[in-house]
């Protein structure tokens, strides 16, 4: 699968059961890029089931009773006594994610709540948009994040209070379950596994 982006990115996705041939997909990717006018390289994605080499874990959580308890310390954006601070706290956590979101913000689009979770008169943590979607059979699957807590604010609990917030939002909206992505090695992978989310493989690129 081939996937463009605005920035002239190629990321070409590989499906199947044995690893990829990087030399041919890479070759694949030139030739995409170049008949696309894409000058800024190429990637190559694919899904493993183990995870040596991989940049990603794919995990699922399953909703439970207990994911509907309300938190404390955790509100929406909008109306938000320091709602003003989410543009220097998207800034600052970046390069990717919520800048996108917070411009998306200003242009007027409402992708879903977000929530915040705010520290010395500014917003040090966010989750959001939030949404759900039906997926197969019915089930009410809440859709990935952006999630994130400023550098300067881990390792108080802000993190864990906005993932169980989200996790009582969409409790409470019929979600079964929640399909997201961590990168390996990262703060939010050890967050989700302490929370007993499931790892259904990993992510590689190249």
């Amino acid at each position: 699968m081939l996937s463009v982006r605005g920035g002239g990115l190629v990321k070409v996705y590989y499906y199947g059961a044995a690893g990829p041939d990087l030399s041919v997909l890479a070759r694949l990717g030139e030739r995409l890029a170049k008949s696309h006018g894409a000058g800024g390289g190429n990637r190559v994605i694919w899904f493993s089931d183990r995870p040596e080499g991989a940049r990603g874990r794919v995990m699922v959580k399953r909703f439970s009773s207990g994911d509907k308890q309300p938190v404390r310390n955790v509100q929406a954006l909008t109306g938000c006594p320091a709602a003003d601070t989410f543009g220097a706290f998207a800034d600052e956590i970046g390069p990717e994610g919520f800048p996108f979101l917070y411009q998306r913000m200003k242009d007027g689009r409402q992708d879903g709540p977000t929530l915040v979770t705010v520290a010395d008169d500014r917003i040090v943590g966010a989750v959001g948009p939030l949404s759900t979607v039906v997926g197969p059979g019915g089930r009410v699957i809440q859709q990935p994040a952006y999630f994130a807590v400023h550098p300067g604010y881990r390792g108080r609990g802000y993190g864990r209070d906005l993932w169980r917030a989200s996790m009582a939002w969409g409790r409470a909206r019929g979600a079964e379950a929640k399909v997201l992505q961590a990168s390996c090695g990262s703060a939010a992978e050890a967050l989700y596994l302490s929370e007993g989310l499931e790892t259904h493989g990993y992510v590689c690129q190249a």
